[in-house]
């Protein structure tokens, strides 16, 4: 009688990584805003392989790649999965990396590459007694996952504050002190 074991859920960083090391892109690269078509390509495969790979949604794909919607991230698996049907090369490569992360995760390396709840170190940072020493104590994987929490709780403010002007309503003041404008709607520029 043979056990299965479950090899466990490789984790987003592993993923970059091992994106990273197959392409020669860098964390940063992956990240970034930049639009050049290498960069994009590579940040589109971490996409596909976190999809397949893990219980991720699109949108924690997309925190962690910088802040990105859910969309962009949908957006992107389904280009890898088009450009993969048309490029056997392509598509090679690709399943050249899901079998080596898949090979890490069942070799326990998954371990060594932890997911950072944003969240959860935010709230251990604010709730210190002193929380400029406990934020000294953050990790830069810890400060990368809060700056790409913030980046996606900022554009969701921002979209939360244009819908409510578009359907004439006004920004409530939690919004509008953190600079979330135009703070009336536009009919009324009458100074009022």
């Amino acid at each position: 009688m043979t056990l299965l074991l479950e090899t466990p859920e490789p984790s987003l960083r592993l993923i970059a990584a091992a994106v990273m090391e197959a392409t020669g892109a860098s964390m940063a690269d992956i990240r970034s805003t930049r639009r050049q078509k290498e960069v994009v390509s590579q940040r589109h495969i971490v996409c596909w392989l976190a999809a397949r790979l893990t219980g991720k949604t699109f949108r924690q794909i997309g925190v962690f790649l910088g802040g990105r919607d859910a969309s962009t991230v949908r957006e992107a698996v389904l280009r890898v999965e088009q450009r993969m049907a048309q490029d056997a090369a392509l598509a090679s490569r690709v399943s050249a990396m899901l079998a080596a992360i898949q090979a890490l995760a069942a070799h326990g390396v998954a371990e060594r590459f932890p997911e950072v709840d944003a969240l959860a170190v935010a709230a251990h940072i604010t709730g210190a007694g002193v929380p400029e020493r406990a934020a000294i104590g953050a990790s830069t994987d810890q400060i990368v996952a809060m700056a790409g929490q913030l980046m996606a709780l900022h554009r969701a403010a921002e979209a939360a504050a244009g819908a409510l002007v578009a359907a004439g309503g006004t920004v409530p003041d939690e919004l509008a002190g953190l600079g979330y404008a135009p703070l009336q709607s536009p009919e009324r520029n009458d100074g009022q």
